[in-house]
């Protein structure tokens, strides 16, 4: 079992119109850096994991 995530940031390029060296700058998204985080849970884990979830679901369901 496992999740990943990823963000990146991008910086917005537009031109002005007062700046000679930007005349042939088109506007576009520049990508600064991203990031990904994977995180990974062992197989027998998982399925400890995934018994509790069942427990407290039958739980949380008597209880009302």
């Amino acid at each position: 079992m496992s999740a990943t995530a990823r963000m990146q940031i991008n910086l917005m390029l537009s031109k002005v119109e007062d700046i000679k060296q930007v005349v042939g700058l088109r506007e576009m998204a520049f990508p600064l850096f991203w990031f990904e985080s994977v995180s990974c849970i062992i197989h027998k884990m998982g399925i400890s994991m995934m018994l509790i979830d069942c427990i407290c679901l039958g739980y949380r369901q008597t209880a009302r």
